[in-house]
């Protein structure tokens, strides 16, 4: 059976650490202490395999949640787990934030996203034109009589379109 302690850090960690296991919660909160443990010391605590315990030993040190001692034997700790905490929950939230940012430039310069706008149709037969990118009513009237002219001079070349097609086919009769 886990402990209830573990099963809580995992849940708050694996936002930021979402590859973590239970394994690794487990070594993690086993280095909870004033004086740094071997290995082997976690490897009795955890009772995990010497393989299990030195693999994620290694990524815990990757991630900076563990350090390590330059002397021998070679000791693990968590020097602040709160702070470490804290720390790597900043460097996640500002990679998201950069991220959110190329996205948005991504979508800015999309063909299929940029300057579009769309006329919906609502219930009751009314319509609004919309602007894509900001899904906001266009409201600017200069605007929308561009799109009245644009409109007319399309379908007045469909009508031109149509009536040569009808003056096609009566000729080939």
């Amino acid at each position: 059976m886990l402990d209830t302690d573990i099963l809580a850090i995992h849940k708050i960690f694996r936002h930021i650490y979402p590859d973590f296991t239970l394994n690794h919660i487990t070594v993690y909160r086993c280095l909870w202490q004033i004086a740094p443990l071997s290995g082997e010391q976690v490897i009795k605590e955890t009772k995990l395999s010497r393989f299990t315990v030195y693999k994620i030993l290694a990524e815990l040190v990757a991630t900076g949640l563990v350090k390590k001692t330059n002397f021998k034997p070679i000791g693990y700790y968590a020097e602040n787990p709160v702070k470490a905490y804290h720390f790597c929950a900043q460097k996640v939230t500002s990679k998201l934030k950069r991220r959110r940012g190329q996205l948005k430039k991504l979508i800015d310069n999309a063909s299929g996203l940029s300057n579009e706008e769309y006329l919906l149709k609502l219930d009751g037969g009314q319509t609004k034109l919309i602007h894509m990118q900001t899904h906001e009513r266009i409201t600017d009237e200069e605007t929308l009589r561009q799109y009245k002219v644009g409109l007319d001079n399309n379908l007045k070349e469909l009508e031109r379109k149509k009536l040569k097609a009808w003056q096609l086919v009566g000729k080939v009769n």
